[in-house]
C-alpha cells in the first residue's frame, strides 16, 4: 500500500518512518486513537491518504466499515456502552453496506481479503492466527 508522504521533509527514506505511517494509517482506519509515537507524522495527510485508499479499494472499504461495526458491538458487549469506533469512516461509507456483519458474512469477507494477498502473505496470516 502506498500511504503517501506523512513524514516531515528530511525523513522520507527511513524504513522506520514508513512503518510508522502504515501503523498510523491502520490505527485511523480501525478507529484507534493516534499513538504518541506518531506525533512527528503528518496525521492529517496520512488520514487523507487512507480515505483515498478506501475510495479506491472496495474490498478494503467493506472490510474496514464492517470491522468498525464489529468493534462497536464488542465495545457495547464489554462495557455496556456503545463506543462508536471510526465514526467518520462509517458515516462516509457505511450506507454502501446496509447488511450488518454477522459471523458468516464477516468470515467470508475476511477470507476474500486474504485471498487477494500473495501466497506468502496468506501463509503468514494463516500461521500467525492459527488458521488452517
Amino acid at each position: 500500500m502506498n500511504y503517501g508522504s506523512g513524514v516531515p521533509a528530511g525523513n522520507k527514506t527511513k524504513s522506520a518512518d514508513t512503518t510508522m505511517i502504515a501503523m498510523a494509517s491502520v490505527n485511523y482506519l480501525f478507529g484507534e486513537t493516534p499513538s504518541p509515537k506518531h506525533e512527528h507524522l503528518d496525521l492529517q495527510r496520512i488520514h487523507t491518504n487512507a480515505i483515498q485508499r478506501l475510495r479506491d479499494d472496495a474490498l478494503l472499504r467493506e472490510l474496514v466499515v464492517q470491522s468498525l461495526r464489529v468493534a462497536t458491538v464488542l465495545s457495547y458487549v464489554k462495557t455496556g456502552v456503545a463506543t462508536v469506533q471510526g465514526e467518520d469512516i462509517v458515516t462516509m461509507f457505511g450506507a454502501e453496506y446496509p447488511i450488518a456483519p454477522n459471523p458468516d458474512n464477516y468470515e467470508r469477507l475476511v477470507e476474500g481479503v486474504v485471498a487477494t494477498l500473495s501466497p506468502e502473505m496468506q501463509a503468514e496470516i494463516r500461521s500467525r492466527f492459527g488458521l488452517v
